[in-house]
């Protein structure tokens, strides 16, 4: 493996009870190339807050949002605040199965050209799971995205089409930003092997 490493942004809002799960999952990955920014949305409640304030690991930069920001503009700050090249949103109510990061920065190594890494994604709940495989039919695009809007991505390419939309709310700034990426021919690389679970 190259010297290619990565910045993992947790963006904590309201989901406690799933968050140290999350942060466990990046600990655990099988390689060390990485960074994590831990990001507190201003308004968290006060469970999330209290684990914010109580983590602590040397790898893992802790920064706090002075307004509410909403989940894309959070992850923009966790963006802004990468010292890699790349960067992979972990939302705090999932997690990254142990060799995600790995099967990552092979493929970036792999693949010199690629702006972004998309692979299948493993949607789960309390009571059953199912595999989402990337789609390759853009007329799905219609509906929704063509693979998870948390796959990794260049930060080189996020700034270049304008990061996400601060007018969109919610989910559609994400929506936004993969249209975009798709509809300037962007490079991407695609694995076999599950990256995220949701």
């Amino acid at each position: 493996m190259s010297n290619a490493k990565i910045s993992v942004g947790i963006t904590a809002y309201k989901n406690s009870e799933y968050l140290l799960e999350a942060l466990n999952s990046l600990l655990n990955q099988s390689v060390d190339s990485w960074e994590g920014i831990f990001i507190l949305d201003k308004g968290a409640d006060t469970k999330t807050k209290e684990i914010f304030n109580r983590f602590k690991h040397p790898r893992i930069l802790k920064h706090r949002c002075r307004r509410h920001k909403g989940a894309e503009q959070a992850r923009h700050e966790a963006i802004k605040l990468s010292s890699t090249s790349w960067y992979f949103q972990l939302d705090s109510d999932d997690k990254l199965p142990p060799h995600a990061l790995s099967e990552i920065l092979n493929k970036i190594n792999e693949n010199p050209d690629a702006e972004f890494i998309f692979g299948p994604t493993l949607h789960f709940s309390k009571t059953s799971s199912f595999l989402m495989p990337p789609s390759k039919n853009p007329e799905v695009l219609s509906t929704s995205a063509l693979f998870s809007s948390q796959m990794p991505i260049k930060i080189s390419m996020y700034f270049r089409i304008g990061g996400y939309a601060k007018e969109l709310k919610y989910f559609a700034a994400d929506w936004d930003f993969w249209l975009s990426v798709y509809e300037k021919n962007i490079v991407g690389a695609e694995t076999k092997k599950i990256l995220y679970h949701r």
